[in-house]
C-alpha cells in the first residue's frame, strides 16, 4: 500500500483506510494497525473512509501526528492485537493495585501509541478514582522516566530545580527564582510547560523575549556558559509520555494526585535535578483547594522524591488570588523584568521569589532571605 498524508493533526496516531482494503485485511475502526516496511514502523488507531472518497485502494491516509513515512511511500499493514496493558488497566478500575511490571507495561504501551484514547482515559480515570499507593507513584514515575531521555550532568556539579503546582494566573516566580540562585553556584537547568490551567505557562513568558524550543545538546551548553536555562519542556524527548498523558487529562478535565506528582518529578529526574524545590499554591481558584489537602501532597512528594535519590523542600503558599499585576505572557514578561530590574515592580510578586529562593538557599546551606534579598537588589 502507498501512504497519502492527510493535512489533519489529531493529537493521536491515525490511519484512514478505504473499506475495500479494510475489508480484506479484517481491520476494523478502532483496531490498532502496525504500518512498517523495512526501514520504519509505527502504531495507529484504524478509520475507514466508509465511501471511499478520500481514500483510494491501495493507499493508507495518516495525519500528521505520524510524520516518519513520505508520500507514496510503500508500506504494510498488519493487524494488532488488544495489549496486555489493557488487562492491567482493567485491573485498575477494579480498584487493585498494580505492581512496578505493570504500571511499567501501561506507561510503554502509552509511549509506543499502543493504547486508545478511550483505554488512556480509562486508567487516567481509575487512579483518580482509586489514588495510587506510594509504592505505585514511585514505579509510575521510573516508567515515565525510562520512556524518554535523560541527561547526566558532571558529578561535581549541583543540580537545582524548582516547580510550581501552578492552577493560579501569573505567579510567575520560576524565572526570578532561577535568576537568584544561580548567582550561588548552583545549576538550574529549568524546563517547564506551556499554558495548561492558566493564561499561560512559563515557556508561554519567557518565549515573550527568549527562544524557549532548545535540544538537550543546547540546554546542556547554555547551562555550562550561565549556570541556568529557561526551556520548554516539549522541545525535548523528556518524559515525552507526560505530554500524551495531559492532552487527555486535559479533555476530561481530570489532573489525578498521583499523575501531578509522577509528571512532576518525572521531568526533574530526567532532567539531572537532584534538589528540588515544590510550590503547592493552595486556594479556592488554585488545583489544590485547601490546606490539608496541600499538606498531604507535599508529605507524598518528599516520600516518593526521597524514594527516587532527590532532595526535596516543598512551600505551601497561598493561592487564593493571583500574584503580580498582569495576567497572559506579555503581561507577565513585564512583571518579570520589572522584579528584575527594581522598577516598580508589584510587591507580592517580589516577595514570594524572595521567600521561595531563600528557603532553598537555606536548604542548600548557601544563604538565607537576606541574601536573596540582596542578589535581587544588586541586580
Amino acid at each position: 500500500m502507498k501512504i497519502k498524508k492527510l493535512p489533519i493533526y489529531a493529537g493521536i496516531n491515525i490511519a484512514v483506510l478505504n473499506p475495500k482494503d479494510a475489508d480484506s485485511s479484517g481491520i476494523a475502526a478502532s483496531d490498532r494497525i502496525l504500518i512498517l516496511n523495512k526501514k520504519k514502523q509505527k502504531v495507529a488507531i484504524a478509520d475507514i473512509d466508509i465511501e471511499g472518497a478520500v481514500i483510494r485502494e491501495g493507499e493508507v491516509g495518516v495525519f500528521k501526528d505520524i510524520d516518519i513515512f513520505d508520500e507514496g511511500e510503500e508500506v504494510e499493514l498488519k493487524p494488532l492485537p488488544v495489549p496486555e496493558s489493557v488487562r492491567y488497566i482493567r485491573k485498575k478500575i477494579s480498584g487493585f493495585e498494580l505492581s512496578g511490571e505493570e504500571i511499567r507495561k501501561i506507561i510503554n504501551d502509552i509511549n509506543e501509541d499502543k493504547l486508545s484514547q478511550i483505554e488512556i482515559a480509562s486508567y487516567l480515570t481509575a487512579v483518580k478514582a482509586y489514588g495510587m499507593s506510594i509504592d505505585e507513584v514511585v514505579s509510575l514515575t521510573q516508567a515515565m522516566v525510562e520512556a524518554g531521555r535523560s541527561i547526566t550532568w558532571p558529578s561535581s556539579w549541583v543540580i537545582a530545580d524548582k516547580h510550581s503546582i501552578g492552577g493560579i494566573p501569573n505567579n510567575r516566580t520560576t524565572p526570578i527564582f532561577v535568576s537568584i540562585v544561580s548567582l550561588f553556584g548552583l545549576k538550574v537547568p529549568k524546563t517547564s510547560s506551556r499554558a495548561i490551567t492558566s493564561p499561560a505557562g512559563t515557556a508561554d513568558v519567557i518565549e515573550v523575549f527568549s527562544p524557549v524550543s532548545f535540544g538537550v545538546e543546547e540546554i546542556i551548553e547554555i547551562v555550562k556558559k550561565t549556570n541556568a536555562c529557561l526551556a520548554w519542556g516539549g522541545a525535548i524527548d523528556i518524559s515525552p509520555v507526560d505530554d500524551k498523558l495531559i492532552r487527555v487529562e486535559n479533555a476530561l478535565s481530570v489532573d489525578p494526585e498521583a499523575q501531578v506528582i509522577a509528571s512532576v518529578l518525572s521531568k526533574k529526574k530526567a532532567i539531572g535535578s537532584r534538589n528540588l524545590l515544590i510550590d503547592i499554591p493552595y486556594g479556592e481558584n488554585a488545583k489544590v483547594k485547601e490546606f490539608d489537602a496541600a499538606k498531604n501532597l507535599a508529605i507524598k512528594f518528599k516520600a516518593v522524591a526521597r524514594a527516587l535519590g532527590m532532595r526535596s523542600v516543598v512551600v505551601i503558599s497561598d493561592g487564593s488570588q493571583p500574584i503580580g499585576r498582569g495576567i497572559g505572557p506579555c503581561l507577565e514578561a513585564a512583571d518579570i523584568l520589572r522584579v528584575l530590574k527594581n522598577e516598580k515592580e508589584p510587591e507580592d510578586l517580589k516577595k514570594k521569589c524572595i521567600e521561595l529562593s531563600g528557603k532553598f538557599l537555606s536548604f542548600m546551606n548557601l544563604g538565607s532571605y537576606e541574601h536573596a534579598e540582596e542578589a535581587l537588589k544588586k541586580g
